[in-house]
C-alpha cells in the first residue's frame, strides 16, 4: 500500500529530527551561541563562572549530558526495537504467540493486583507493604497508576484479540452457534477480561479508569465503522463481560472507588506543579535536555506543595516539551499524532471479514494507544522503561497488521467470498 509507506517515511523523518535534536542538546556550544539559543541558561552560566572566577566555559543546552545521555541511549534502542519487530513478527502464528503472551502477563499481573487489593499486607514483591497505595491492586508495579497503563493497553489488545477470535459470519443460527467450542473460548476470554477489568477498578485511578472508557469507546467506534452493519460477535461478548463484571460486583465492595472519584479536590496540586512546569518552559523554549527534569524543576517549585519532591511533572505531554524544547516536542508528539491518525484512517478502510486476526489486533492496538495517549495528560506511563516498552510493542503490532493485511488469505476467491459473507451477515462469535 503505497500510502502506507509514505507514512511510514514520515513517521521515521520526525524520529530522526527528534534524535538528532535531542543528541544536539548535549553538544556544548560557544558563550555567544548559547546566548542566543538559550539566553536564560547563558545568564546562568555566567553568574556561575563569574562566582568562582573562572572563563565563560563552553556549555550544552542540558544541564546535565549524562542523563540526557543515558535517556538518548534509551530511547534510540526503543526505535531499533521496533525496527526489529516489525521484522520479526510479521506471520499470523507470531501475532498470536505475541498476544498469548501479552495477555498472559496481562491475566498474571491482574491476579496478583486482586490478591493484593484482598490481603494489603501481601505489598509489592520487594517493597514492604506500609508503603503507599496499600490494599490497592498494583501488581509488580509501585506505582498503582502505572498498572493501571499497563492494563489499558493490554486490555485493549486482548478486547482486540478475543473479538478476532469471536468472529464468523452468522449462518448457522443461535443454537448452533452457542452449543459450538468457540463460545466456550470466547467466555474463558470474556472472564480474562473481567479479571483485568476488576484489578483496573481495584486499582483505584482515575485516569486509568477513564482512559480505559475512552480506549473501549475508541474500540467500538472504529469497529462499527469498520463494519456496515451491527457487529453480533462483539455485542455477545460484551454482554458476557458485563454480565459477569455485575456478578462479581455483587461480591466485591466498590464503595472505596466511589469515595476516591468524590474527592477529586485534593489533585489541585497537580495543576500546580503545571503551572511551575509552564514557568520552566518560558525560560528554555529549547529544552533543557533529557532526563533533566528533577534537577531544573526545584529553581521552579513556587506553586506547588514545597514539602513534596517532585521527580516528574505528572504529564507526559509537557515532560516531553520541558525537556526537548518545542522542536523536540512538535517531531515527537506531531509524528506520534500523525501515527495515529493515519492508522485510524487505513483501518476504516479495511474489510474485517478478510483477516479478522490483523484487523482486530490493529483496533485493538490503536485503542490501547489512545487510552495511554489520554492518561499521559494526567500521569507520567512513559516514564516508566516498562510501560515504553509495552508502548512501543502497541506501535509495531499496528504497523504490521496494517501493513501485512490479508497477507494470509492466498486464495483471491476465498477473500472476495468472505468478504461477500461479511457484508451479508454481519458478525458472529465462533
Amino acid at each position: 500500500m503505497p500510502h502506507i509507506a509514505a507514512g511510514s517515511r514520515a513517521g521515521t523523518a520526525c524520529l530522526a529530527f527528534f534524535l538528532v535534536w535531542t543528541l544536539l542538546q548535549i553538544f556544548p556550544m560557544p558563550p555567544q551561541a548559547l546566548a542566543v539559543f538559550s539566553p536564560h541558561r547563558h545568564q546562568l552560566v555566567v553568574a556561575s563562572s563569574a562566582l568562582l572566577d573562572r572563563q565563560i566555559p563552553w556549555s550544552p543546552l542540558s544541564y546535565d549530558i549524562r542523563h540526557s545521555l543515558a535517556r538518548w541511549i534509551f530511547v534510540l534502542s526503543l526505535a531499533f526495537y521496533y525496527w526489529l519487530f516489525q521484522n520479526t513478527f510479521t506471520k499470523s502464528r507470531d501475532l498470536k504467540m505475541l498476544a498469548w503472551t501479552l495477555m498472559g502477563l496481562g491475566a498474571m499481573e491482574s491476579l496478583y493486583g486482586l490478591v493484593q487489593s484482598l490481603v494489603p499486607a501481601i505489598g509489592v514483591l520487594w517493597v514492604d507493604a506500609s508503603h503507599a497505595y496499600v490494599g490497592m491492586a498494583r501488581g509488580t508495579y509501585i506505582n498503582r497508576n502505572h498498572f493501571a497503563g499497563f492494563l489499558e493497553m493490554i486490555g485493549m489488545l486482548c478486547l482486540g484479540y478475543t473479538a478476532a477470535m469471536g468472529y464468523r459470519p452468522f449462518k448457522k443460527g443461535w443454537r448452533k452457534l452457542l452449543s459450538s467450542d468457540s463460545i466456550n473460548r470466547l467466555i474463558f476470554f470474556s472472564m480474562v477480561l473481567v479479571v483485568m477489568l476488576f484489578a483496573l477498578l481495584l486499582s483505584q485511578s482515575r485516569a486509568g479508569i477513564a482512559s480505559a472508557i475512552a480506549g473501549t469507546a475508541t474500540f467500538f467506534t472504529l469497529t462499527r465503522l469498520s463494519s456496515k452493519k451491527s457487529p453480533i460477535g462483539l455485542y455477545i461478548m460484551a454482554g458476557v463481560i458485563v454480565s459477569l463484571f455485575i456478578a462479581y460486583g455483587l461480591v466485591i465492595d466498590f464503595k472505596p472507588l466511589i469515595e476516591r472519584f468524590l474527592r477529586l479536590g485534593k489533585d489541585v496540586d497537580r495543576i500546580k506543579i503545571w503551572q511551575d512546569g509552564l514557568a520552566i518552559v518560558r525560560d528554555h523554549p529549547l529544552g533543557i535536555g533529557l532526563a533533566n527534569f528533577p534537577h531544573v524543576f526545584p529553581v521552579y517549585h513556587v506553586a506547588s506543595s514545597p514539602r513534596v519532591r517532585f521527580t516528574h511533572v505528572h504529564n507526559d505531554w509537557l515532560e516531553l516539551l520541558i525537556e526537548t524544547g518545542w522542536p523536540g516536542f512538535v517531531a515527537l508528539a506531531g509524528g506520534f499524532v500523525y501515527f495515529l491518525f493515519r492508522s485510524v484512517r487505513n483501518v476504516l478502510k479495511l474489510a474485517p471479514g478478510v483477516d479478522p486476526l490483523r484487523f482486530f489486533l490493529a483496533v485493538g492496538a490503536v485503542s490501547g494507544l489512545t487510552a495511554l495517549a489520554f492518561h499521559s495528560l494526567v500521569d507520567f506511563n512513559l516514564q516508566i522503561p516498562a510501560n515504553c516498552i509495552y508502548f512501543v510493542t502497541l506501535l509495531g503490532i499496528v504497523s504490521v497488521c496494517i501493513r501485512d493485511y490479508g497477507r494470509d488469505v492466498h486464495r483471491p476467491g476465498k477473500k472476495r467470498k468472505i468478504m461477500r459473507n461479511t457484508r451479508q451477515s454481519g458478525w458472529a462469535g465462533r
